[in-house]
């Protein structure tokens, strides 16, 4: 294999149809080599589609808490997302933070649900969390306790 001296990532697989066929088509092209997946996007299925289709594609794992939806139910992160969906701009959510405006109990909360919920467990099909496959299995179990 040559050496590689340049990884080329998309950012934000799953966050449109156009965002994920871009990234598709930059892969087939062999210019970007890897994508990080975001949790709670409109088209997260379809970027999982698409890398499923695409072994060669590197994977990862994009959290996101700004301009989405809380992958937690409104009541369980309602300083975070109110109404079940974050604020529009990191601007936005550090000055609410700085404020004491989100409990930071909520943005581990909400973080942690986006690692090992649902999401993940249908990343791990791909195979790319296999490693962490211990480590998935004891945070899964504690958030069902």
């Amino acid at each position: 294999m040559a050496d590689r001296r340049l990884v080329v990532n998309g950012d934000d697989f799953g966050l449109t149809p156009g965002v994920n066929a871009g990234i598709a088509d930059a892969h087939r092209a062999g210019i970007l080599t890897s994508a990080s997946v975001l949790a709670n996007a409109p088209a997260t299925d379809d970027a999982v589609r698409i890398a499923r289709a695409m072994p060669s594609l590197g994977i990862g794992f994009h959290l996101a808490l700004v301009d989405a939806d809380a992958v937690l139910p409104a009541e369980l992160v309602p300083t975070l997302a109110p109404r079940g969906h974050f604020r529009p701009t990191w601007r936005a959510f550090i000055a609410d933070a700085v404020r004491g405006r989100i409990a930071s109990v909520e943005i581990e909360r909400e973080l942690e649900a986006q690692k090992w919920g649902e999401a993940a467990a249908t990343l791990r099909q791909l195979k790319f969390l296999e490693k962490f496959g211990e480590e998935i299995a004891a945070a899964e179990e504690r958030l069902e306790s």
